[in-house]
């Protein structure tokens, strides 16, 4: 049954001239916001960041669509008192307004003419801009209601993500000064390894900056333990639940620092420059959860570490890249990391033709059904899971040789 939500939603149009008053004239990110003579909140926290910096086709289509009087789409605000609101919905096409009447990009039209504010030829088209009526719902109701109806009205064609949805459930002091360290263009902290915060965060986690992903993938690493005992549906939002009377994040970015920098000096070329196809590998681990199990027990040489990574990343038969940080710190005995140990029904169907459906341990034929791919070399000693490696026996034969 859809839940309901009693708002009190009036309408009410408002020009573009209306709205950049109280604008820099200068656009830059990552600052507050004020727009509608000071009135609305264009950045409230619990908004994404501002997607369409390098899509120029979004950019082009709207600026368009309003010379040429076209709708653009409902707006919505939320209020907050008889004077201030904040922006519930329709972020990025005020921010993109505002980013073009500040001179910041230009595009060419249909006769390959720039098309830039301040470049603007034809007499009276900056009026019209400007006069452009933009149409507003005003929502009034609680801070639950509020988010609820955030939540339904950004369930289109750029849906939320899952953090995006945690941070305006949980909006508090924590979350914004969280996603200062984990979101933001420009993190406010250096990391104390002659790297930026921000350059830190794009060696060691995956995703998308601007869309939460490294903010989510370090609450990952932070609540791990919760989630593999699924003692909660979402750990990551209890966890924020819990953080929101803390004034701030730093504890989160500290614990980033001391688990990346102990991993920095395991494999000290990954936390510096790494090759483009070495990137990907070392962002889909979680670095929380190996710097609790490897920590104390892994006491290897980090010159021979990092060039065993090495040698694994370039080994073909290596199945799971990722794997291979983990499969070094657990002294190479634990081959599920880096390799599939089961075979494709392709392969196994291809070695039982090969051996003329003949089991070669007892020397009898064997149905398909009864058949068992085996390692030739055991995948416990190093075997890799491959069709030059497969033997195809019965499966009684295979529980009686065992891994010898």
């Amino acid at each position: 049954m859809l839940q309901e939500i009693n708002m009190d939603i009036p309408r009410k149009e408002i020009t573009i001239r209306e709205i950049l008053k109280g604008m820099p004239e200068e656009a830059k990110d990552d600052e507050r916001l004020l727009g509608w003579d000071k009135k609305l909140e264009v950045r409230p926290s619990y908004q994404r960041e501002y997607l369409h910096d390098n899509n120029l086709n979004f950019k082009r289509d709207l600026i368009h669509s309003i010379y040429n009087n076209r709708p653009i789409g409902v707006i919505y605000f939320a209020q907050r008192s008889e004077t201030e609101f904040e922006l519930l919905d329709g972020q990025q096409r005020i921010i993109t307004i505002w980013k073009f009447h500040c001179g910041e990009f230009h595009f060419l039209d249909k006769d390959n003419n720039k098309t830039k504010w301040n470049h603007l030829e034809d007499e009276g088209e900056d009026e019209k801009f400007l006069d452009y009526r933009l149409q507003v719902y005003i929502c009034k109701g609680t801070e639950k209601e509020k988010m609820q109806w955030f939540r339904t009205i950004n369930t289109g064609s750029e849906k939320l993500s899952d953090q995006e949805l945690r941070n305006a459930i949980s909006n508090s002091a924590w979350v914004n000064d969280a996603k200062k360290y984990f979101t933001k263009r420009n993190n406010p902290k250096g990391s104390g390894r002659g790297k930026s915060g921000k350059e830190l965060c794009d060696i060691w986690l995956d995703g998308s900056r601007e869309r939460q992903g490294h903010l989510e993938q370090i609450l990952k690493w932070k609540t791990y333990k919760t989630r593999k005992n699924k003692t909660d549906l979402d750990p990551i939002s209890t966890y924020m639940i819990d953080q929101r009377e803390k004034p701030n994040a730093s504890d989160l970015w500290e614990y980033f620092l001391t688990v990346t920098n102990w991993a920095s000096n395991l494999f000290p070329s990954e936390g510096k420059t790494i090759k483009k196809d070495h990137q990907k590998p070392l962002k889909k681990n979680n670095w929380g959860e190996i710097y609790d199990k490897y920590r104390k027990s892994y006491k290897g040489d980090p010159e021979l570490t990092e060039r065993r990574a090495r040698e694994l990343l370039d080994d073909d038969t290596v199945d799971k890249e990722s794997g291979i940080y983990e499969f070094i710190l657990s002294d190479e005995t634990d081959y599920s990391f880096i390799r599939n140990r089961n075979f494709s029904e392709r392969v196994k169907k291809a070695v039982w033709k090969k051996q003329k459906k003949i089991c070669p341990l007892c020397g009898n034929e064997i149905v398909f059904s009864d058949a068992h791919a085996d390692h030739i070399i055991p995948f416990s000693k190093g075997g890799p899971t491959t069709q030059d490696n497969c033997q195809v026996t019965h499966a009684k034969c295979n529980q009686q040789k065992g891994a010898k």
